[in-house]
């Protein structure tokens, strides 16, 4: 028998004791879930929660189909899984808004997944193709590394675009909250008013500081864990004035007008940093894709007639 065909037989070995594995903790899992979306829909009257929606057709196909291989993935994953980096996932997470309601261990699963099993499965089926070992060794540690690295890139935007539309939406966010403190409403009614009125990161914070505040959490704290969730300089800024003037008391609505200029002009700084880098940036593709252009089209007709000068000559 020769190598290809034992590295095939070993890579199907492998997938089936997967499956197999897959298999038999499905039933349970799936069953234990449902027994506990039972209990919650008795609890509350028999209203729909959010969890029963993984087993409905308004599921997505990640819901229904990748999301629980990749919790099952975990599972075979979790003792080569360090929790620091599950923890530190779950930060990623809730700084990137919760995506799809994913946790760290299932972010863990969906690397394995696409580290692991895709690679596999490519390879048995380039294997079973007649391609060269070198080949498929290749082509698999090529969509290992991919599987691993892209959903941390992915994560990495998801989370700077976050960030960035909270910068956007933050001066906004803070005139409403002038103009409710200037009506006599209080710092957490006009948290509320911003939550009712405007969409965004923003109002999804202000919203999680006013539940955990009404769970019992200090006011300072709740606004030091938005902090810690957004990693936003602007916001950091502003939660730290608001606490100092909350210690100090002063006025909140000449505070909020002098952090809503302050933003503003953060926003006004960051468009002109970005003109003054666009110079520089346009520099490559112009190097790149345009000079050449401008030199065929100019020294085009004088390469055509060199032949015929220096023929005469």
């Amino acid at each position: 028998m020769s190598l290809e065909y034992i590295i095939a037989i070993s890579f199907m070995a492998v997938m089936v004791l997967i499956t197999f594995f897959f298999a038999i903790t499905v039933s349970r899992n799936e069953s234990l879930l449902r027994k506990r979306i039972q209990e919650i829909e008795d609890s509350q009257g028999g209203s729909t929660v959010p969890g029963q929606r993984l087993f409905t057709e308004e599921a997505s196909f990640f819901e229904r189909i990748l999301l629980p291989y990749a919790q099952r993935m975990y599972l075979l994953m979790e003792r080569f899984t360090p929790k620091s980096y599950v923890s530190r996932m779950n930060e990623r997470l809730v700084s990137a808004g919760d995506p799809m309601g994913l946790r760290g261990s299932d972010f863990v699963g969906v690397q394995g997944l696409f580290g692991v099993i895709v690679p596999l499965l490519v390879a048995v089926l380039l294997v079973s193709l007649g391609t060269e070992i070198s080949m498929v060794i290749m082509i698999s540690l090529t969509l290992s590394m991919a599987g691993f690295v892209l959903p941390m890139f992915m994560l990495s935007k998801k989370i700077s675009e976050r960030q960035e539309k909270i910068r956007k939406i933050l001066p906004f966010s803070l005139d409403l909250l002038t103009v409710s403190v200037d009506a006599g409403l209080g710092f957490d009614s006009a948290m509320s008013r911003v939550v009712v009125n405007l969409d965004g990161p923003v109002s999804e914070e202000f919203d999680r500081v006013l539940r955990e505040i009404n769970f019992g959490k200090a006011r300072k704290d709740a606004l030091r864990d938005m902090v810690t969730r957004s990693k936003v300089k602007e916001l950091s800024q502003f939660v730290v004035a608001i606490i100092q003037a909350d210690k100090l008391g002063i006025g909140l609505s000449k505070l909020l007008r002098v952090q809503s200029k302050q933003m503003r002009l953060s926003a006004k700084q960051r468009a002109q940093e970005r003109a003054f880098k666009a110079p520089v940036k346009m520099l490559f593709p112009m190097i790149l894709f345009i000079f050449p252009a401008i030199f065929v089209i100019l020294l085009g007709p004088a390469i055509l007639i060199l032949p015929s000068i220096f023929g005469g000559m």
